[in-house]
This record gives structure tokens, C-alpha cells and sequence, in this order.
């Protein structure tokens, strides 16, 4: 028998430009990215349909106006990565002069304003400057710099950070006690199984893990990925593991669409029946080809979790209602 409603529990990595400057150039990214506002704006609109709870990892330096205020606003220290492409304080001539206005993909408050106005929807911390808690040449004092500014930045917007997403999932277990001091009560977590375990720096250079992985978003492989609450107890910090990655469209994929579709909803389907949590994530930016279509994949998985919910009673919950409840 269950004892509790199963839920959808909905994260989003809100990095913009940040998130991915040491593999695309700004130019680059502008051009791949130009709806990027509307992708923000049509996802509130369909979470407000389905009334959906969703949780917003956001880059703290999203939240400055302009060039001028992230100079003002950059910790302490900064990290000395080993590979000195990851650190976007190397060279940030570029973004000075810039604003909201001509560059949203640096700057987002408004888009932010708008998220925390729409109800049930967290702010959560990205970091400050999507910080790679696992690369050479970082130490703890750089990271608490970091997720001290990106706690400051949001207090500025009447925020307040308890949630936390690890940047490339990159989780350090040792700064888990400064996320503590910090007011930070949750992170997102990996999936159980062992294809999504151990160091993500360098699994991407394994062809066979890659090929598991990929099979896993069409056959279940690796399980249905929900987990009951009494799983996520802990005395430092609750560990809300990530079920699936929310992959995008591609039209050379497009004749596995409906495999992949029924996974989700067979996970989905599987969590309702035994009263657990599902855990969906993506980033907005992962919508910016073939957006039509990704929405309407999204469309189809919150219709039939909306069945689950008249069915099973499922209920819709972000990382933070989820950590108040256990």
C-alpha cells in the first residue's frame, strides 16, 4: 500500500550563456539562442496551465543588470581552475558595456522577477558563476566565495536560497557543510544507478557508458528512477536524486520519439502507482532548436501526469516544498 501521493518533482538549470562559454563563443551562443526570453515566458505559461511546482537553479550572475553590477557584485575569490577556459573572470571585457536589454543570454533579472511572481515556482542556486566543484585547482575557500555571492545576489531580489543544483552535476561531497552555514537544506543528486554514478568529468569519455546511457532513454535499463521520501533523510542535507534528463528533439531522432516518450510515462505511471517522487530536469536553453516540438513532448508528459493526478493523486512539488515536507 502506499503511504503517501506519489509526486512530479520539475528542476530547470537556468544558466544561460554562463552555463556553457568554455564550448561555444557569445556569438555563437546569441545565434543558436535568440528566443531565449520566449522559451522562459512559454514555460511559466504551460507550468501555469498544469499548475505545475517547479524548481529554478539559476546562475547568480543572471541576476545582475549590466557589466557594471556583476563587477560589483563578483566574490572575493575566485577559482583558480588548472583549466583556465572554465573561469568567466578571465576575460570579461566583453560583457562591461553590455545590459539586459542587448544581451539576456548574460543578464536576465526581469526574466527572473517574472519566475519568482509566478506561483509555486522555487528560486533555487546554480552557484554564482556556474562553479565546478570537482576541477583541478579549486579549493573549498573559492566555492564559499562563490555560493556566498550567489546567496547575496538573490537576498537583493527578497530570495531566499535552499536549494541547491551542482553545476555539470559535479557534486563535492566535502563542501556539502559550507552549503550547510549557507542556508542551503537540498541539492539535486544523481540518478542511483550506476550509469549515472561516479565522476561526470569523465564519463563522457567512455563510448560504452555513452551507448548504456543513451539506450536507457528508450529501454529501461536502468530502472524507473523515482524513490520514496523515507529514502532522502539526512542529518547534513536532503540528496533529491535527478530521475531523467529531459533530452531534446533532433530530427534524426525523431522515429524514437515515441520510445522515449513511453519511458517517461511509464516511469511516471510506476511513481503513481507506489506513491513516489519523480524527479524531471533540463535547461531552458535546451529548447532553442526545434522548440515547437519540445514543447509539445513536454505538453504530452505534463497531460499525462495530470491522468496520474485525478488517478493516483499525484501531487506537483519543487525541491524546497518537497525538503519542508520530510
Amino acid at each position: 500500500m502506499r503511504n503517501r501521493r506519489g509526486g512530479l518533482l520539475i528542476s530547470l538549470d537556468y544558466e544561460g550563456y554562463w552555463g556553457v562559454r568554455d564550448k561555444v563563443s557569445l556569438a555563437e551562443f546569441r545565434r543558436t539562442n535568440s528566443e531565449d526570453r520566449s522559451i522562459i515566458y512559454q514555460t511559466l505559461e504551460l507550468f501555469a496551465r498544469y499548475n505545475i511546482h517547479a524548481t529554478w537553479a539559476i546562475v547568480g550572475m543572471l541576476f545582475c543588470k549590466n557589466g557594471a553590477e556583476l563587477l560589483h557584485s563578483l566574490p572575493d575569490c575566485q577559482p583558480l581552475y588548472k583549466n583556465k577556459n572554465l573561469s568567466p573572470y578571465v576575460n570579461m571585457e566583453e560583457i562591461i558595456q553590455a545590459d539586459e536589454t542587448e544581451n539576456s543570454h548574460l543578464f536576465a533579472p526581469s526574466e527572473i522577477g517574472s519566475i519568482a511572481a509566478t506561483p509555486h515556482q522555487e528560486i533555487a542556486s546554480h552557484t554564482f558563476s556556474h562553479y565546478y566543484c570537482l576541477e583541478e585547482g579549486q579549493e573549498s575557500e573559492h566555492f564559499k566565495a562563490d555560493l556566498q555571492a550567489a546567496v547575496k545576489i538573490a537576498r537583493a531580489f527578497n530570495l531566499s536560497i535552499t536549494s541547491l543544483v551542482f553545476p555539470r552535476n559535479q557534486i563535492n561531497p566535502n563542501y556539502l557543510p559550507i552549503c550547510r552555514d549557507l542556508g542551503i537544506k537540498a541539492y539535486r543528486g544523481h540518478h542511483p544507478h550506476w550509469i549515472y554514478q561516479g565522476d561526470p568529468r569523465r564519463k563522457n569519455q567512455n563510448v560504452i557508458w555513452q551507448a548504456v546511457k543513451f539506450m536507457d532513454l528508450f529501454v529501461n535499463l536502468s530502472g524507473h528512477g523515482a524513490f520514496s521520501e523515507a529514502e532522502l533523510t539526512s542529518e547534513l542535507h536532503i540528496n533529491i536524486p535527478a530521475s531523467r534528463f529531459l533530452r531534446g528533439y533532433t530530427k534524426r531522432l525523431r522515429f524514437l520519439k515515441r520510445l522515449r516518450l513511453h519511458r517517461i510515462k511509464a516511469d511516471l505511471t510506476y511513481a503513481g502507482q507506489r506513491g513516489l517522487i519523480y524527479h524531471l530536469w533540463w535547461h531552458p536553453h535546451d529548447f532553442a532548436t526545434h522548440k515547437d516540438e519540445k514543447f509539445l513532448f513536454l505538453r504530452d508528459i505534463l497531460e499525462h501526469f495530470t491522468d496520474l493526478k485525478e488517478k493516483y493523486e499525484m501531487e506537483s512539488l519543487n525541491m524546497a516544498e518537497l525538503t519542508e515536507r520530510i
